[in-house]
């Protein structure tokens, strides 16, 4: 995903929801749930890359998550 692509996603999302709490998930089988807590680049050979750094998975989230509907936490069947 490019920075662009990033920004319309995150545009659609606050023009729809307004200003939410932002977290992020890893792991698609088992979603872990944290929080962000910094965005940095760092440049390698003359390419730069926008890393986001996490904290540790707190929560567990659903597998959809990855399939671009809603977002549900805790106890759910598709976990």
């Amino acid at each position: 995903m490019t920075l662009t692509e990033l920004i319309e996603k995150l545009s659609e999302i606050e023009e729809f929801y307004g200003d939410i709490e932002v977290r992020a998930a890893f792991q698609p089988n088992y979603p872990l749930v944290t929080d962000i807590q910094e965005l940095t680049t760092v440049i390698e050979d003359d390419e730069p890359t926008l890393f986001i750094a996490l904290g540790d998975g707190e929560d567990y989230g659903t597998k959809r998550m990855w399939d671009g509907d809603v977002v549900t936490l805790g106890d759910d069947d598709d976990e």
